[in-house]
């Protein structure tokens, strides 16, 4: 435990089917102040990026920025 809190918010998502896909997507997001941030980008940012125009045309760095964008929203 870490500071006065007795309860984390963060959360992650480790998805691999790098045999396959030759993608692997790793992440941790901090909750800052409530968990319901971090569960929801960490059930569904990766489904935004693979999902985005932008990564099926190769252009994975705007990929990531809009589909951080997108989540933010």
């Amino acid at each position: 435990v870490k500071g006065s809190r007795d309860h984390q918010e963060d959360e992650y998502a480790c998805i691999s089917d790098y045999t396959t896909t030759k993608i692997a997507y790793f992440a941790i997001y901090d909750g800052h102040g409530s968990d319901a941030y971090s569960a929801h980008a960490s059930k569904n940012l990766h489904n935004i990026i693979l999902g985005h125009p932008l990564f099926k045309q190769g252009d994975v760095s705007q990929a990531f920025i809009q589909a951080f964008a997108e989540e933010d929203q």
